[in-house]
């Protein structure tokens, strides 16, 4: 193949919640890994027909949410969807696409100028829309329009790159911003950097491309050039092992990836395939996600699952990081807001378990960006406490701007939506 460009993604990243159920390892990105422990936060349903499941989900740097799957009529359709939201779920846009007749969504992805790339699976293609649903290019995987292999999970480099996993070829295709096809790695097989029926893609920070290679029960992760470093997983074992295949895998900005199998479980590991805990895709109404199709991060390290939130529902349920801590907490605050004195935010934490509490207090606006420093706290079993939160340079200088500004506060196991008056 041809010699790539290093590619870098940095994946956008919104606050999800799961509840903990492994240990959390040691370091996998250069400044280590951040906490792996989600809570519950919201869920919004995209059809209530069975038959238009969520095919794909992505999110971009300002917060939104991207979700693509059929039209009304469901999967025999030649149509596609995508719907819009803003972070808490609020629909914003919806356009459809023109698709390879019972074709599937194979994949997402957002770019930095907030263009939007959706993957025809049977029509082998990449397909470009601006972030109003304005059709700007395409990518072929056949130069001559052959439709003998397929597209599915996708990753985009800052130079433009895009990687794409081809299931029925057992590889992965690399364009550039051009349209030009580049190369392909990988290839049909079981040795290590082999693939058999890849799906789902992501890319590290260190521009490192990491593949859930389905049918070898395995991830494996390559270098942007296609060099092969190393695999992990296996089928049916311990706790780092999956169960059946790797659908879906994404990369967070500090290195750690996180991978869907046939479980109810997102399972953690660093890039060197540390082992580093799991959580459980936990829902409002049916308890555990029943089926996941996609996942992605937002701007502030939120966890989006896409799939059936409870059976005939199909939508997206979104996690908040709930921090390194103990016990569960929740937030309390006035309807009227918490007003800012002498630059700092006094937030009212209690612990509703029957264990003792600790953790750290983040508060952040909407779209994820930062208010105030963390603050450590400590709070006995069933106990509440007033803790002062400092607002950054940058988070003073943006409650200043408005008389109201909204924002999420996160502790161990919860979030709550709080008003910010100035």
């Amino acid at each position: 193949m041809k010699r790539m460009v290093s590619a870098v993604v940095s994946v956008g990243l919104l606050a999800v919640a799961l509840v903990p159920s492994g240990s959390v390892g040691a370091a996998g990105a250069a400044a280590g890994p951040g906490p792996v422990g989600y809570a519950y936060a919201t869920e919004w349903i995209y059809s209530t027909d069975a038959s238009e499941t969520v095919e794909a989900v992505a999110t971009d740097a300002a917060g939104r949410v991207y979700l693509g799957g059929p039209a009304a009529g469901g999967p025999g359709t030649s149509a596609k969807v995508v719907h819009v939201y803003d972070a808490d779920g609020a629909p914003r846009a919806t356009w459809e696409m023109p698709f390879t007749a019972a074709s599937t969504v194979g994949g997402m992805a957002v770019d930095p100028a907030g263009n939007v790339y959706v993957s025809d699976y049977i029509g082998a293609s990449i397909d470009v829309y601006s972030k109003t649903g304005q059709f700007l290019r395409s990518y072929r995987m056949n130069d001559d329009g052959d439709h003998t292999t397929s597209l599915a999970g996708i990753g985009i480099g800052p130079n433009g790159w895009i990687y794409a996993a081809s299931p029925t070829a057992d590889q992965v295709v690399v364009f550039d911003v051009a349209n030009n096809r580049q190369g392909t790695f990988g290839g049909s097989g079981s040795a290590p950097g082999k693939l058999n029926a890849p799906w789902g893609l992501g890319i590290a920070p260190d521009g490192s491309v990491v593949v859930a290679d389905r049918r070898n029960h395995r991830i494996e992760v390559f270098t942007a050039d296609g060099d092969y470093v190393t695999s992990w997983g296996g089928l049916n074992g311990g706790p780092e092992a999956f169960v059946g295949e790797p659908q879906e895998v994404e990369v967070r900005d500090d290195g750690v990836v996180l991978v869907v199998d046939l479980s109810d479980q997102v399972k953690a590991f660093t890039l060197a395939g540390v082992y580093l805990g799991s959580v459980t895709a936990t829902t409002k109404s049916a308890g555990t996600m029943s089926e996941k199709t996609g996942l992605a991060f937002g701007p502030g390290r939120e966890l989006y699952l896409s799939g059936s939130p409870a059976p005939f529902q199909n939508g997206v349920v979104k996690y908040v990081l709930a921090g390194a801590g103990a016990g569960i907490a929740k937030v309390k605050a006035p309807k009227k807001g918490v007003r800012v004195a002498k630059k700092k935010l006094k937030i009212t934490v209690k612990c509703i378990s029957a264990t003792p509490c600790s953790g750290t207090v983040t508060v952040r606006t909407k779209k994820g960006k930062p208010l105030a420093k963390p603050k450590a706290y400590a709070i006995p079993a069933g106990a509440k406490k007033k803790v002062k939160v400092k607002l950054t340079k940058k988070g003073l200088k943006t409650v200043r701007k408005k008389r109201v500004t909204k924002a999420v506060v996160t502790v161990t196991g919860s979030s709550k939506k709080i008003k910010v008056r100035r």
